[in-house]
């Protein structure tokens, strides 16, 4: 659940001002970001974590980001990247240019980096490339972030070298609370992927609750819309628990169902609920999940 949330935080944070991300990554002249473009690669069932048409120093062309989170090794990483590039460049018949932001970069790697992972033999200057620009903010402190980063970046502060420990949050919520061009929603917003962040890089809990209150984030879209998904998970989770004491397993078709009607309709699982506890056999408990399933 952790790693969902601290996904969704980052692929939140990329939505609200690509911008920040593409001008910390490429450091161009001039850049207007034009719209989003579209993210889904239906062959290998994945969505990339965000893809922007720009112009950047004037020249129209697509910014394609990444998160890389170490589940998979570096050339099928890079195959990913290359898939991503083709399939966008197909669509929208602009250069392509991948930002990869290493999450677990190490300390002592360069902050920014261009790499290329040829497809060829070794050392063949004809071999097809996969080019891509790599993020580490790793190599960099919380101070040079919060000095010299686009102000949308603070909430990345968890992730730099020094950022895992409450001083260092405590410093970036000060930066973002001090921000006069955001709203008080955007202000949540940012302050809730600042928490989240730090609670993925093992900051103690109880001492960011001390700092990033649950007030302070309750008019962040992103935390209600968490929050949200917990309560439905967890109504979900006890009507499931009761079907599998009635009948023994239950299928994933059927566990998916449930959590979709229980985002939808509260009021609905808890009807269910009630009624496979009174269900006087596992034949009647069979006949709701028919009813939940549409089957």
């Amino acid at each position: 659940m952790t790693q969902k949330i601290h996904d969704r935080s980052l692929k939140f944070l990329v939505a609200d001002d690509p911008t920040g991300f593409i001008l910390f990554g490429l450091r161009p002249r001039t850049l207007l970001v034009l719209r989003p473009v579209e993210t889904d690669l239906p062959s290998r069932d994945r969505v990339v974590d965000g893809s922007y048409l720009v112009e950047r120093d004037g020249v129209p062309q697509v910014i394609h980001i990444e998160f890389f989170r170490m589940h998979q090794g570096l050339l099928d990483l890079a195959l990913d990247i290359g898939e991503a590039q083709v399939r966008i460049h197909r669509k929208e018949r602009v250069p392509v240019y991948s930002l990869l932001w290493d999450l677990y970069g190490a300390a002592k790697a360069p902050v920014l980096e261009r790499r290329a992972v040829s497809l060829g033999v070794e050392g063949d200057p004809e071999a097809t490339r996969i080019v891509y620009v790599r993020v580490n903010l790793r190599g960099m402190a919380t101070a040079e972030l919060l000095e010299t980063a686009p102000k949308s970046l603070y909430p990345l502060v968890p992730l730099t070298r020094d950022g895992a420990n409450i001083e260092s949050v405590r410093q970036a919520m000060a930066a973002i609370e001090g921000r006069p061009d955001l709203s008080p929603a955007q202000r949540a917003d940012h302050l809730t992927v600042l928490r989240f962040l730090a609670e993925a890089e093992h900051v103690p809990a109880k001492v960011l609750e001390f700092y990033l209150t649950k007030e302070k984030m309750m008019e962040s879209s992103l935390y209600q819309s968490i929050y949200s998904d917990g309560e439905a998970a967890g109504r979900a989770d006890g009507l499931i628990r009761l079907l599998v004491v009635r009948l023994g397993q239950v299928p994933l078709e059927v566990r998916q169902a449930i959590l979709t009607r229980a985002k939808e309709s509260p009021e609905l699982i808890s009807g269910w609920s009630d009624e496979v506890m009174l269900a006087p056999d596992a034949e009647t408990a069979l006949g709701l999940v028919r009813k939940i399933t549409g089957i």
